[in-house]
């Protein structure tokens, strides 16, 4: 009985002590829970004072901009990048915008033309210790030597009244020095490389149109006649069989072509541009515009985009050094935060080559030499100023976050996103 009332009595007290705890605990948290909502209602009452505050935007945007001024290190760093990229296109050559032909006046006479061909061949069988006088002109028989100082075939024009290609030649009528050129295929310069040593090689001319005529030579001079017509079948099979006999014979009609169409090169006409029809390969000749006019006008092109690139790679490069030593001097006790420092890195970058431009303009605009304008730094400014808005945005945006919420937590707050 006695260990049974012990047991009830400690049973109780244990149930008592529990109590005491649980009310113990509640009390604790209602203490928690006032002073939680205290300091809740005094943080929305100064999140109400910062918002009712109508300059605290511009407040903090001014902030920024104080931050992101360029001091006296800053200002070293543009003057150095502004004079980096002045040097830079003050150095680079020149753009070339003269796109203009060369006038037919001023062009090679077709009979200089082939004296240079001429002088050419003599030089060549001097090294071969051959005399070029010796060589009737005349021929019966043409061995490499002789292919050589021959005329090349598909330079004939007598006897071609009857050729007939559109555009190009009328029936009756010779073909003559203006159209020439584009009435054969021995003067392409792509083709020709297929035709014309197989013409010289099987003394024959092959005309745009396709058709192929035997060529002789009159007299002992070097004028030629077009006689009968072949084929073009005949001339592969009478080039192949002359350069199996003898492989001298293929090299010296390649040398013969190359000669040829040098010389032909520069000559008032000129060649014709290649994989047009001879109808307007002839006009553009007659126009002026020759496979020399379009070389020239390509390179030209060429030219002025590997200096605009050369412009452009210079003028990253120039920046990427610039930012990279402007970002190893930062100090972050004396620069503040590295965003806002990133932001005076971007100015740096925006105001050299800003500077850099304006210069550029000024002296094209005072000299008239247009070859100097910097196409490529104007490409790269405008890249920056891009660059340098994104940057500045994106890094003034997370300054007001963080301004705001040191000025309502009393801490910096990141907002999640």
């Amino acid at each position: 009985m006695d260990e049974f009332l012990l047991r009830r009595m400690k049973s109780q007290a244990e149930n008592s002590q529990k109590m005491l705890d649980a009310k113990k605990a509640h009390n604790d948290s209602m203490a928690k829970t006032e002073i939680g909502l205290e300091e809740l209602k005094r943080k929305h009452e100064q999140a109400q004072r910062v918002f009712e505050d109508p300059n605290v935007i511009a407040k903090i945007h001014t902030q920024f901009k104080d931050e992101t001024k360029l001091n006296e290190k800053d200002i070293a760093f543009l003057l150095g990048a502004t004079a980096l990229q002045m040097l830079r296109w003050v150095l680079l050559p020149k753009l070339e915008f003269d796109f203009k032909k060369i006038p037919q006046e001023k062009r090679m006479d077709a009979k200089v033309g082939g004296k240079i061909e001429e002088n050419e061949v003599k030089k060549f069988l001097s090294k071969k210790g051959i005399s070029s006088t010796k060589i009737e002109h005349h021929i019966q028989k043409y061995t490499w030597d002789k292919l050589l100082i021959a005329p090349v075939p598909y330079d004939a024009m007598i006897g071609s009244e009857k050729i007939v290609i559109e555009g190009v030649t009328d029936f009756g009528k010779n073909i003559a020095g203006k159209n020439h050129h584009s009435a054969t295929w021995g003067h392409d310069p792509v083709v020709g490389w297929v035709f014309g040593p197989m013409n010289i090689t099987s003394r024959m001319i092959t005309f745009r149109n396709f058709e192929t005529y035997y060529v002789a030579q009159i007299d002992a001079s070097k004028r030629q006649r077009i006689t009968r017509r072949t084929s073009m079948g005949n001339m592969i099979q009478k080039s192949m069989k002359t350069w199996g006999d003898d492989l001298k014979t293929l090299g010296t009609s390649l040398i013969k072509q190359r000669l040829h169409l040098e010389s032909d090169k520069y000559t008032k006409y000129g060649l014709p541009i290649p994989f047009v029809s001879p109808e307007k390969a002839q006009r553009l000749l007659l126009d002026g515009w020759n496979s020399n006019e379009v070389e020239r006008l390509f390179s030209k092109v060429a030219k002025d985009l590997a200096v605009v690139g050369a412009q452009l790679g210079l003028a990253v490069l120039i920046d990427q050094l610039v930012k990279a030593l402007h970002l190893m001097c930062y100090d972050e006790t004396e620069d503040g935060s590295i965003g806002t420092y990133q932001v005076k890195s971007q100015k740096i970058l925006c105001y050299s080559t800003g500077m850099a431009e304006i210069a550029n303009g000024i002296y094209v605009a005072s000299t008239g030499d247009i070859g100097k304008i910097d196409i490529g730094g104007y490409i790269n400014f405008a890249k920056n100023l891009i660059t340098a808005a994104k940057i500045k945005s994106q890094i003034e945006t997370e300054f007001l976050e963080k301004e705001l919420s040191r000025k309502i937590y009393g801490e910096e707050y990141y907002w999640e996103v």
